[in-house]
């Protein structure tokens, strides 16, 4: 549906939200000849039209993550009918009619000034509040995750050696969920114990793409690993890089580790180098052989 006159006026990283666009559209309004698909259809190509206009690449992927958020809400609305209308009977029709009114009332709109807005708008506050949250834990907020925020579709992002510490994994950790399709996180060398693991360990939770971690030359210690290992598992289905050499890990708590990524079938590599590897850890890692 988008046409850009110049492809090559866009980053790969452009077109490939392009391509996500097209495709979510596609699958999620499909019946072109539905007057709300033909209604979007539109909005896309103004949307192009736009971004050809555009040289800022955060305010390109602003607009195509307004857009994807959007594109989700609606995909819930959709769904929400359809339960309704699989599991509806003579008995529920009311307060079937009820939901399908209060799911039709917080369908979005798709009006390109609107998406405009509301991107730069969610940017700014999001941007606000993780430096508002810094500032009350003592911490200067990271340049990447602020440049993160304002884009939401980035899918790696690298905050090696800031000496973040404890306060300051804490502090992005509280705003890694906004991050939808994170799938790359590099935490070296920032001094991260286990009060700083454990708040990462909650957050990896929510980041449903997550699929590579790195944590070298921190010190989460006993606490920190177990949780890691812990939220290694919810990410079993995802997880293919975890790296935690130099962290000065225990035997036990690198086997309580290793025991636990078991679970994580698409796991492609580990590394565990520099810490206190006994009997316990090569005895975690036959389970894997």
């Amino acid at each position: 549906m988008i046409h850009p006159a110049n492809m090559n006026a866009f980053s790969d990283e452009d077109l490939d939200l392009m391509r996500r666009v097209e495709e979510d559209a596609a699958r999620w309004l499909g019946d072109e000849e539905d007057e709300e698909a033909k209604s979007l259809s539109v909005w896309i190509d103004a949307l192009g039209e736009t971004l050809e206009k555009t040289e800022d690449p955060l305010l390109r992927r602003a607009m195509f993550s307004s857009f994807l958020r959007r594109a989700e809400e609606q995909k819930k609305s959709d769904n929400i009918e359809q339960e309704q209308e699989d599991a509806g009977s003579e008995d529920d029709e009311e307060q079937a009619d009820e939901d399908a009114n209060h799911a039709s009332s917080v369908s979005p709109t798709y009006n390109l000034e609107e998406e405009m807005n509301d991107a730069f708008d969610e940017k700014d506050e999001l941007e606000a509040s993780y430096k508002e949250y810094c500032l009350k834990h003592g911490k200067t907020a990271l340049l990447p995750v602020i440049n993160a925020l304002k884009v939401k579709t980035i899918k790696d992002l690298d905050c090696s050696n800031y000496s973040m510490g404890d306060s300051g994994a804490t502090c992005m950790a509280a705003y890694l969920h906004h991050l939808l399709y994170l799938e790359t996180l590099k935490l070296t060398g920032n001094n991260i114990h286990e009060a700083g693991m454990l708040a990462l360990a909650k957050a990896f939770r929510d980041c449903e793409h997550l699929k590579a971690i790195v944590l070298d030359d921190n010190r989460i210690g006993i606490a920190g690993a177990r949780a890691l290992g812990d939220a290694s598992v919810d990410k079993a289905s995802s997880l293919e890089v975890l790296s935690v050499s130099n962290n000065k890990l225990t035997d036990p708590a690198l086997a309580y580790v290793i025991k636990q990524l078991v679970a994580c079938n698409r796991l492609k590599f580990l590394s565990i180098a520099m810490n206190s590897i006994g009997d316990a850890s090569c005895d975690s890692l036959t389970k894997f052989c």
